[in-house]
């Protein structure tokens, strides 16, 4: 167990867990030390190990046919299984399988349809930037929490540089923004400073990841 993990860390790792190994034994020349963090090392090797094969797993999982049908699901959500089956050179049974994998395993979390904002009168998207009073990771739980139960607030990143999260509202117009800031955004707890900016224009929007 201790070779094996000790050899099988990535090289960077090894390198520099063989010269802190050497220099505590010439330095302690006490064997049991030495002993007991070389098996610390190989503890933690395993440990990076694991993480390294399940990464792995997972991309060797989705192969060329798996991004394919990713690829034309991402444009088109509706289509039949025998056309997408067509259109990856696979019989229906097999596309199907693949599909159901796919959503098993967590690569498609769901299918939805994608409404067009002015068709519900939304015609405004406004990318509001907020710093809070506290960093602490109690005060994040809280803010992430209650921005959640906001309905206009698409999305809510937490960011790094002078504006602690990132969110995207969309609405009516100036006056429905009004009421949003009024009545959820002003509430929420823990904010030192908010800054709001209009989006004149949408120049393009995809959700499609690039596969």
């Amino acid at each position: 167990f201790l070779i094996f993990n000790l050899f099988w860390a990535p090289y960077f790792h090894f390198i520099l867990g063989v010269i802190f190994l050497l220099c505590l034994t010439f330095y302690t020349m006490n064997q049991r030390i030495f002993f007991l963090i070389l098996t610390l090392f190989a503890i933690y090797s395993n440990y990076i190990r694991n993480i390294y094969e399940n990464e792995k797993f997972i991309m060797e999982k989705i192969d060329t046919i798996d991004r394919r049908l990713l690829r034309i699901l991402q444009k088109n959500g509706r289509i039949s299984n025998s056309d997408l089956s067509d259109a990856v050179a696979l019989s229906p049974s097999a596309c199907h399988r693949r599909l159901k994998r796919l959503s098993d395993e967590g690569v498609i979390k769901s299918f939805c349809a994608m409404i067009e904002p002015s068709a519900i009168a939304i015609r405004s998207t406004i990318f509001v930037e907020i710093t809070l009073s506290k960093q602490s990771s109690e005060e994040l739980d809280i803010f992430e929490k209650e921005v959640k139960k906001i309905d206009e607030v698409l999305e809510c990143h937490l960011m790094a540089g002078s504006a602690d999260y990132l969110l995207k509202i969309v609405a009516s117009d100036n006056d429905d923004f009004e009421r949003i800031h009024r009545n959820f955004l002003s509430k929420l707890p823990g904010i030192a400073n908010m800054k709001s900016n209009f989006a004149l224009r949408t120049v393009f929007k995809t959700t499609a990841l690039p596969i």
